[in-house]
């Protein structure tokens, strides 16, 4: 994830953006997203802090938004925006 990160900063505009979304664990979310998200897709869920050391210097800013209201049932999104 980290050299994919690295790679898609060159090859972004100066001033252009990397959005991603993704599950994560975060404090204080309800046990039914946490158990959703821990049986879900794969075996690298991260907390916040976790994704945000897969940036790679270079990108200017870093900014993660957290969302638990993005679906109808518990789930919680993590939203990383990286500017070149």
């Amino acid at each position: 994830a980290r050299t994919l990160i690295g790679n898609l900063r060159d090859r972004l505009a100066p001033g252009g953006r990397l959005v991603t979304i993704d599950n994560a664990f975060v404090e204080g979310q309800s046990f039914i997203a946490r158990e959703l998200i821990r049986r879900d897709r794969g075996q690298h869920v991260r907390r916040a802090e976790e994704y945000l050391e897969l940036v790679p210097d270079g990108y200017r800013e870093k900014k993660i938004t957290i969302h638990h209201d993005l679906l109808r049932v518990p789930y919680t999104h993590l939203i990383m925006e990286c500017v070149k």
